[in-house]
């Protein structure tokens, strides 16, 4: 970008335009206008569009990140509903981006209220959204224009949810899904207000890694919302790969890698409420961002020791590996061993009341929590540690992650 094909606005440039059409911002639009020319560059620099993409940009305002955006894309449609700023837009690109003004086309309209968005189709949205407006406009956008693939100018985001028990169906369901990015922010859907289908251009997307932890659980929910999680990165996998704990929980993982205390005193609170209360929506959100850091010092370690493609395959989820043969079909044991002793069935009946237990706490169906040949299996062998569970018929990664240390207490507190 040279200064002679785009002149961007600095404070006094803001002003004097303010000054001219008579502009004072209106709080009920939420609008601020940036007057540093630095913020919007570092803005299109870290969006990383190029001149292959049409950018939409809602709320233009002034035109300070128009402006910027015009120089680096090959097409901008900003979408600006204040009748007085769409108006003098046209004028101050001509002034200060002539040679780029035709990039831009301008569209006075509430995109809340929008059917469509005219010209090409979108490839990413930048924009500089107030807080009160940005989720509903984001959501929007992904409603009408699943060519944005969620508008993230990222190849990595973090994934959450949050769930409850419906009683009439027997079954979890999803009632937040909380989305973190390195900007910093997160976007908390609303399962029970929103229609979760506008979720599939990121949940479906093989561009953008999800990372979760455990995140096959947080498939399995997604997936019995209707959606097909196609780039799921499980970093507790990862950690399992790399770290040496006694737990792999996130709130143990997050104490290791950044010295923080992860609270987790609400994760079995009321997630079927509403309103959710402020201190749920911000453990919701936490949650959330936690699992992009820890993601982020993972993949520090891996590849300072030179592991990280190795890793990040592993850790994916329905990656296969070059090694492996064909996926064979899963089949349940039919003989784990001779016929239970009369102990072995004693402590049978005993770890059964432990996952009905952990079944109501959890608010999952008690098969969720293991099978009875898993039940059987560990009433054979009675291990004694984490280690000695890997041994265990149906104990996978995830399952020993959540219930491993509650386990081991139940067993042995069942042969006593």
């Amino acid at each position: 970008m040279t200064s002679d094909e785009v002149r961007l606005l600095g404070p006094a440039e803001v002003r004097s335009l303010a000054a001219r059409i008579g502009l004072r911002p209106a709080k009920s639009r939420g609008q601020n206008f940036v007057i540093d020319a630095n913020t919007v560059r570092r803005i299109v620099r870290a969006s990383g569009v190029s001149g292959d993409d049409v950018v939409i940009e809602v709320g233009p305002g002034l035109g300070s990140l128009t402006l910027a955006l015009s120089a680096v894309a090959g097409h901008v449609i900003a979408i600006e509903i204040d009748p007085v700023l769409a108006a003098a837009l046209p004028d101050t690109l001509a002034e200060r981006a002539p040679s780029r003004a035709e990039r831009v086309d301008i569209v006075r309209a509430d995109v809340l209220r929008m059917p469509a968005v005219p010209g090409p189709s979108p490839t990413a949205m930048v924009a500089n959204l107030p807080y009160n407006v940005a989720v509903p406009v984001l959501l929007r956008l992904l409603e009408m224009l699943p060519s944005l693939a969620f508008g993230l100018a990222e190849s990595i985001v973090a994934l959450d949810t949050e769930t409850y028990w419906e009683r009439r169906a027997n079954r979890s369901r999803v009632s937040l899904v909380q989305i973190a990015s390195h900007t910093g922010e997160v976007v908390i859907i609303d399962a029970l207000a929103v229609d979760l289908e506008i979720l599939r251009p990121l949940i479906e997307s093989p561009d953008v890694a999800m990372a979760a932890h455990n995140a096959r659980f947080d498939e399995a929910m997604l997936t019995g919302e209707g959606l097909t999680p196609a780039a799921f990165v499980d970093t507790l996998r990862m950690a399992r790969l790399g770290l040496h704990l006694t737990s792999y929980s996130l709130q143990s993982v997050a104490a290791h890698l950044l010295g923080e205390d992860v609270d987790k005193s609400l994760q079995k609170s009321d997630w079927l409420r509403r309103p959710l209360t402020q201190m749920q929506l911000g453990y919701a959100a936490n949650d959330a961002l936690v699992t992009l850091r820890v993601y982020d010092e993972l993949r520090k370690i891996f590849e300072a020791e030179g592991r990280w493609d190795e890793v990040l395959r592993a850790a994916t989820l329905g990656v296969k590996s070059e090694r492996s043969g064909p996926k064979r079909k899963k089949t349940v044991p039919r003989d784990l061993g001779p016929p239970l002793t009369e102990d072995e069935m004693k402590i049978v009946a005993r770890l059964k009341q432990w996952r009905l237990a952990e079944s109501h706490a959890r608010r999952v169906p008690a098969y969720m929590v293991c099978a009875d040949v898993t039940l059987e299996h560990l009433a054979r062998l009675q291990p004694r540690t984490l280690e000695d569970l890997r041994g265990v018929y149906g104990l996978g990664e995830s399952k020993l992650a959540r219930y491993g240390e509650s386990m081991l207490k139940a067993l042995r507190e069942a042969a006593d």
